[in-house]
């Protein structure tokens, strides 16, 4: 009974097994492209290319804390909006405005910061 068992997890394994191809080789885009999805894989890297650098790409994952902030509510006085507002001339002093960050090691947490920056401008 042993015997039965071991060579059906040995045929199986061997059967359900995928090949262990380089996540940048031509032949694992040959093997996706293979198996006939609705995209088609292709290069967007050089073969060389350290995977290290490609997961630093893939951006940040936040632990979810729940934040526990006062709701502050506030009256319309009536005042007008003005036709434009320039922080840094508003906040003169505060060198972080002026500032210009280097994000080109960052992934796809861009979207979520203009996708921010999108909603505070509708609400200004």
């Amino acid at each position: 009974m042993r015997i039965v068992f071991v060579t059906f997890a040995t045929l199986v394994s061997c059967v359900f097994t995928q090949p262990q191809l380089h996540l940048l080789s031509d032949e694992y885009i040959e093997h996706l492209n293979s198996k006939n999805l609705p995209w088609k894989a292709g290069r967007n890297f050089d073969k060389d290319t350290p995977l290290s650098h490609i997961k630093g790409l893939l951006g940040l994952k936040h632990k979810e804390t729940p934040l526990n902030l006062e709701t502050v509510y506030h009256e319309d006085n009536g005042e007008e909006l003005p036709k434009e507002f320039d922080a840094r001339k508003q906040w003169s002093k505060c060198e972080s405005i002026r500032e210009i960050r280097d994000q080109s090691g960052c992934g796809s947490c861009w979207v979520t910061h203009c996708e921010a920056n999108c909603y505070l401008m509708e609400i200004i």
